[in-house]
């Protein structure tokens, strides 16, 4: 009996200790919580929530026995319910998405509506792990459920927009063509590595937090490296030591200046657990890079300053940053400074709210060829946290593109920097991006290897069906407005064009003494990449030959013109404009219905107002002649040999032409 007791008192002894320890674990793990130490929080949760559930089995168990599951009193679901929420709350802000996800769907297990973020966060993970459909059904019920309308609402909805843009980026028929190979480092290491500069094709500078312990004793230190590289394997992989920096500084470099003389710098530490960052440069020298100086003209102390990249816009010399001063659209913006010929800082300008969001617009990117400005951006519809979104520079009425996969992806998608010999600069690019990474940033080598596509055709004479070389020929886009290759004929009136990016193209053929003809092409279906462009007549211009001006437009009996006209007749303008010295008569016809004198009158009142239209447009009056001919001069019969009327014929002979009276 005595043994019995003794077997009660020590089983209520463990019991008592157990609540006492589970208690504990709950305690700490909510102190690390609330100070944000979440990889701490999430230890001694895990410890609090593993007696409880089959759930966390394999988390980790304070006890050396088998504890089994005790009964669940009333009260302590809230407890469980909490640890939970704060257990996938800390993974989710480690960015550990599978973990997070799987606390969430706990959570949402219970039912509970104390946590209506729940399902929000969740559908987020989700989408992090690639598990676009159960995603969007949580962000649909999120939004269905939520009744505010704030911010968090406005971010579900845009978090649907961006799940249906992942769906069709990932099912884009070219996507088989591009090849995303991450860079290969000499040895294993940890950290960050990425925005790569290119000295030459076989070295770089790189940005990382690789610890190198006669440098920094160990401490993950933004630094500058030097590396060899082939391909996407880098080796030699040293710091740049003439690129001081104290131990409390990070440091990366941003940009290249064209002659590779000047290398910006961005320079930052934390303060109280506040940034400061500002742009600083080093100068090429006989014996290396010399000390990074700030560059004060960019800077703003109460700011900061960061990922400045100089180049060319319209051959002057130009620097894009960017910066969350004061006077923005909010968070970071993008600004642009341009350099005088003596090296001096023109007006800092902020890019405006077609480029700036109330969000961050990061890590500028200019290239010159295609005049294409490039940035990171973690507000607009993207596919990830920061998406790359590309634009025209300089315009006034910027239309942003997001550049899509596998320039994006899920994650983080910030530095871009093109390799491509072509206007397309997703032929051969690196980003960063943690795609491939649980932690950092990585450089990561973009290829396109979709072959270009070959426009090949013929010019002739349309008179003597001859071919016709040296003949100018242009593409433009679609509106005829943006000139985008150019090449002429051969000697048998054949041409080529390469073009990398294919898109709906006018293609305009021009000679002087011929009249110039344009076409339209449109974008050939499937894997076409040699598109044969139908034979092009042109006509030649002959002294005394009449040119029929067709789709010239008058009101009934009247002879004003109708705006349908505007098209044609700007053509003969174009004709006159390259041939300066060219003189014609405009010439009208009509057919036979009506008196002879009545068609007269008509018919040169309408050739007077083509003429009219000419001059307004700055044709010289005394290149121009006009002339009514009535019913004189029919190209068809009015009718048919047995007296029924010709309509068709008759619809001929009503006309306006021109005949080129010299040369």
């Amino acid at each position: 009996m005595r043994k019995f007791f003794a077997l009660i008192i020590s089983t209520f002894v463990f019991i008592q200790c157990f609540s006492q320890f589970t208690v504990s674990y709950l305690e700490v793990a909510n102190k690390f919580y609330q100070k944000e130490d979440y990889i701490s929080a999430i230890h001694y949760f895990e410890k609090y929530l593993s007696p409880y559930s089959e759930e966390f089995k394999n988390s980790f168990n304070p006890y050396s026995v088998s504890v089994k599951q005790r009964e669940i009193k009333e009260s302590d679901n809230a407890f469980i319910l909490d640890a939970l929420y704060k257990t996938a709350d800390s993974y989710r802000k480690l960015s550990i998405h599978d973990k997070a996800a799987t606390f969430y769907k706990e959570v949402l297990k219970k039912k509970a509506t104390k946590y209506p973020l729940a399902k929000f966060y969740c559908a987020t993970e989700l989408k992090f792990l690639g598990q676009y459909e159960e995603a969007k059904t949580l962000f649909e019920n999120f939004v269905s459920e939520y009744k505010k309308n704030d911010r968090l609402k406005q971010d579900a909805q845009k978090e649907l927009a961006s799940i249906n843009l992942i769906k069709a980026e990932m099912s884009k028929k070219d996507n088989k063509y591009f090849v995303a190979k991450p860079l290969i480092l000499e040895y294993k290491d940890t950290g960050a590595h990425y925005g790569p500069i290119f000295l030459d094709d076989q070295s770089i500078l790189l940005n990382s937090t690789r610890a190198n312990y006669d440098l920094t004793k160990g401490v993950y230190q933004n630094r500058v490296f030097n590396a060899k590289i082939r391909n996407e394997f880098i080796s030699n992989y040293l710091p740049v030591l003439a690129l001081t920096q104290s131990e409390t500084d990070h440091q990366g470099a941003s940009s290249l200046s064209e002659d590779g003389k000047e290398l910006y710098l961005t320079r930052w530490n934390y303060t109280n657990g506040k940034k400061y960052s500002s742009i600083y440069i080093s100068r090429k020298t006989n014996i290396g890079w010399s000390e990074p100086e700030p560059v004060y003209e960019l800077n703003d102390p109460a700011s900061n300053t960061q990922q400045p990249f100089v180049t060319k816009v319209n051959g002057k010399k130009t620097i894009f940053f960017a910066s969350d001063r004061k006077g923005g659209m909010g968070g970071y913006d993008l600004y642009v400074v341009a350099l005088t010929d003596s090296n001096k800082f023109d007006k800092i300008i902020n890019l405006g709210k077609n480029i700036n969001t109330e969000f961050d617009e990061v890590a500028p990117y200019y290239n010159a060829l295609s005049k294409s400005l490039v940035f990171s951006n973690n507000g607009r519809i993207g596919m990830g946290g920061f998406d790359l979104f590309g634009t025209e520079y300089p315009e006034t009425n910027n239309v942003i593109s997001n550049l899509g996969y596998p320039i994006n992806s899920i994650k983080d998608d910030v530095y871009f920097n093109s390799r491509s010999k072509t206007k397309d600069i997703t032929k051969d690019c690196w980003v960063s991006s943690d795609r491939f990474s649980q932690c950092c940033l990585q450089a990561i080598h973009i290829l396109n290897t979709k072959p270009d596509y070959e426009i090949v055709g013929r010019v002739l004479n349309c008179d003597n069906k001859g071919s016709i070389e040296n003949v100018d020929i242009y593409l433009t886009d679609s509106t005829g407005n943006t000139k985008k290759y150019s090449t002429t004929s051969n000697a048998d009136g054949y041409y080529k064009f390469k073009v990398d990016q294919f898109e709906p193209f006018t293609v305009y053929f021009k000679l002087k003494n011929f009249i110039s003809k344009s076409t339209f092409i449109k974008v050939p279906k499937g894997d076409e990449f040699v598109i044969k462009n139908d034979d092009i007549c042109l006509i030649p211009l002959v002294e005394k030959k009449s040119f029929v001006l067709d789709r010239i437009y008058f009101d009934y009996k009247k002879a004003d013109l109708k705006s349908e006209s505007q098209l044609q007749l700007d053509s003969l303008v174009a004709i006159l404009k390259e041939n300066p010295t060219m003189e014609i008569e405009i010439n009208a016809h009509t057919d036979s219905i009506g008196s002879d004198k009545y068609n007269l009158d008509l018919s040169d009142a309408r050739a007077k107002s083509v003429l009219n239209y000419l001059l307004q447009k700055g044709i010289a009056k005394k290149r121009l002649r006009s002339k009514g001919y009535g019913e004189s001069m029919p190209l068809e019969p009015n009718s048919m040999p047995d007296g029924n009327d010709n309509p068709a014929g008759r619809a001929r002979n009503r006309r306006c032409a021109f005949t080129i009276l010299k040369m």
